[in-house]
């Protein structure tokens, strides 16, 4: 390896260590220990459905907190003079918790080293697919652009509210993202329950294979593919409804009088849209240019999940279309790299 290589591969995970510390830092500050999601309610599974369903990130730190603590019991060591709990002290202190949450700044500082991966794991995904779908690209747009897409999301989708769940909710929408398009089938069946652990919409990514397998995979073995894909979803939702049947709230919230209600008021146009104007316009810039995977991925998740938030959903939370980010973001790219005149020739 050369000094060049080491350097630049130092620099770039300075910039990504930097920016996500800082979107992380604006993530935790939404007091995440407040309310009916809050995250010691989530991570014990005593949470409100249908909130509760979104197991998969509280469930990781559940197992990282009772695994570290037995085997810090077996050492001797206080876990609250380790440095996670310092990280989750600093955590409670920076969005005012209240005085008792304190006791339990071990599970907030674990949460917030998960969380921290969730979006380093969301951003090197970015980079792995900005150079499976624009493999002539120069090196440092796939290096430093990820960085960029991430230092935006507080922009556009911390608004209202964020939830427990959504780092992973990124997270998962990018991996399966990328084994879609790279075709690593095993790997994305795999990966399928564990999306749907994280969050149920991940019952559209059906649709997305589709959108990359429809002109290349025998119409037969698709419609199976895709029935089997249904079917781990469906399990895996019954599943979840059935462990957490006992928990407070509901299943599935009705919200489609509220949302009618709401774009009824012109201020909900102006707070929704206005963040998201300059992402439109990256996104149709050239648009039949762009790959065609990406295009047809965009349209038939877009097209359910607005659906879907209109009635069980809030239309003005746009944490409520993380899924779509991915798409968003690989669609904005090359519009940014020719305006700017990143490279001599569109891609």
């Amino acid at each position: 390896m050369t000094p060049r290589t080491v350097i630049r591969r130092i620099t770039i995970a300075f910039v990504y260590v930097a920016v996500i510390s800082v979107v992380l830092t604006l993530f935790l500050m939404w007091r995440i220990h407040v309310g009916e999601m809050n995250l010691l309610d989530m991570v014990d599974g005593t949470a409100a459905r249908p909130f509760v369903y979104r197991v998969l990130l509280p469930g990781t730190v559940r197992c990282a907190v009772v695994g570290s603590e037995t085997i810090l019991d077996a050492a001797g060591i206080d876990k609250g003079g380790t440095p996670i709990s310092s990280v989750g002290a600093f955590m409670l202190r920076r969005t005012k918790a209240p005085e008792w949450t304190f006791e339990h700044s071990y599970t907030y500082g674990m949460y917030a080293i998960a969380a921290f991966f969730c979006f380093l794991g969301y951003a090197l995904l970015l980079r792995k697919l900005i150079k499976s779908f624009y493999p002539r690209y120069p090196s440092f747009i796939p290096d430093f652009a990820p960085a960029i897409g991430v230092v935006i999301i507080p922009l556009v989708f911390f608004r209202y509210v964020s939830m427990v769940y959504d780092p992973m909710t990124l997270l998962m929408s990018a991996l399966c993202l990328y084994l879609i398009a790279e075709r690593y089938r095993v790997a994305y069946f795999l990966v399928l329950p564990l999306a749907m652990l994280s969050k149920e919409t991940a019952i559209l990514l059906p649709f997305v294979f589709v959108a990359r397998e429809i002109r290349v995979t025998p119409r037969a073995k698709l419609v199976f593919l895709t029935a089997c894909q249904v079917v781990i979803c469906l399990a895996v939702r019954l599943l979840v409804m059935h462990l957490f049947r006992a928990n407070p709230g509901q299943s599935v919230v009705n919200q489609l009088h509220a949302n009618l209600m709401i774009v009824r008021m012109p201020g909900f146009y102006i707070k929704t849209l206005t963040p998201l104007l300059p992402l439109a316009v990256l996104v149709a810039y050239a648009w039949k240019a762009k790959p065609a995977f990406l295009r047809r991925g965009f349209v038939v998740s877009a097209a359910p999940l607005v659906g879907l938030s209109l009635v069980f959903g809030a239309l003005g939370e746009m944490r409520g279309y993380y899924e779509l980010y991915p798409f968003v973001f690989l669609l904005a790219v090359p519009a940014v790299v020719d305006v700017f005149g990143l490279i001599h020739s569109r891609e």
